[in-house]
């Protein structure tokens, strides 16, 4: 059955598609083609990668040339860990030049907003020289603080634009870790930054929750709900509450606010990534983006409702068994950006401001 899906999901995806597809099963039998063109019939020693024929099984996505001078793609496909079949994509000359500037172009698009993020820091470096030549300046601290708060939206805009392509990159591996202590670890040092800022913080750890993760991709996408659960609420007395609960399948984070400005059908579009694109404001809408693309690679949901305080609690839900998740994501990989901040407290920055 798991078979034939995986099939049934590739015919639905290509059929139609301009991109040349085809279909073997473990054995590399034909199972299906997406265009005449391909032949009625595929070998494994028609594929070489530096000049070496391939061997089954192949375990991971390669890149091979075919005999016919075409390059192509070959993806194993899995299902609860059993290779079914593989996925083979071929490549015209012509559209391995588009795909290497297409690469050029993102390896470009992150090193630029690094430098970005670097500019943006001189600028917060040449306003900290400015309070100290003119200490007590109720100008030259009021032009600091808008200047600081634009700034560092900036730089955090940055960072969740880089922490989404780190999805389409690929690489992304994962460990089997004790969720519940790396959640209290987190809670620990952001809870002094939200109540220097008049929030209170509350948690809700369950013990001994494990998961199989990438927690820097989790953690990314926790601390923009929280950042999230700050801006956007309007209490005079703001409060968050993060919460860990699990049961035999899923563990579940939820993060609540007790705002009452939260618009449900507004919010709810910005998890699909082409709405949210689409819409890209003033207001940006990366962090919800971020959220639904490690909760789509981990295996889990994203849920959205009111909150029993009145604002807004944003669920995620994620699978336990480690089996379920794949060590290592592997696909295409571009240059990550570098940048003298932590990506954490770049995204914390959107809300709060703990660079000084």
């Amino acid at each position: 059955m798991a078979f034939m899906e995986l099939l049934q999901c590739l015919k639905q995806m290509y059929s139609d598609s301009d991109f040349y597809i085809a279909a073997v099963d473990s054995r590399f039998r034909m199972l299906w083609r997406n265009h005449e063109q391909i032949p009625d019939n595929l070998f494994l020693s028609d594929f070489t990668i530096g000049g070496k024929k391939l061997r089954l099984p192949i375990e991971k996505e390669v890149i091979a040339a075919f005999c016919s001078g075409d390059a192509s793609r070959i993806t194993p496909l899995y299902e609860n860990g059993v290779l079914r079949l593989y996925k083979i994509e071929f490549f015209h000359p012509n559209e391995i030049h588009t795909l290497l500037c297409r690469s050029e172009l993102l390896s470009y698009k992150n090193n630029f907003l690094g430098n970005i993020r670097l500019e943006l820091s001189e600028i917060i470096n040449l306003m900290d020289s400015a309070k100290d030549r003119f200490p007590g300046d109720e100008n030259i601290s009021a032009l600091d603080s808008r200047t600081r708060y634009h700034v560092l939206r900036t730089i955090a805009s940055t960072v969740n634009m880089n922490e989404i392509s780190k999805y389409y990159a690929g690489g992304i591996s994962t460990e089997y870790l004790c969720l519940s202590q790396r959640l209290e670890e987190t809670a620990e040092w952001v809870r002094p930054m939200l109540e220097s800022n008049m929030c209170s913080f509350k948690t809700s750890v369950a013990e001994s929750v494990y998961i199989n993760i990438n927690y820097s991709r989790f953690e990314a996408a926790l601390l923009n709900l929280i950042i999230n659960a700050y801006m956007y609420n309007d209490s005079k007395h703001k409060e968050i509450t993060l919460e860990l609960t699990a049961d035999s399948h899923n563990a579940c984070i939820s993060v609540s606010d007790n705002g009452t400005c939260a618009n449900m059908s507004e919010i709810k579009k910005y998890l699909d990534f082409n709405a949210g694109f689409k819409e890209f404001s003033q207001h940006e809408s990366l962090g919800l983006a971020v959220v639904k693309a490690m909760a789509d690679t981990f295996g889990g949901t994203v849920e959205i409702e009111n909150s029993p305080e009145g604002g807004l609690t944003v669920r995620i839900l994620l699978p336990r068994n480690p089996n379920s998740v794949p060590k290592v994501f592997r696909l295409r990989r571009f240059p990550p950006i570098i940048s003298q901040y932590d990506p954490q407290y770049c995204i914390i920055s959107k809300g709060l401001d703990p660079i000084k």
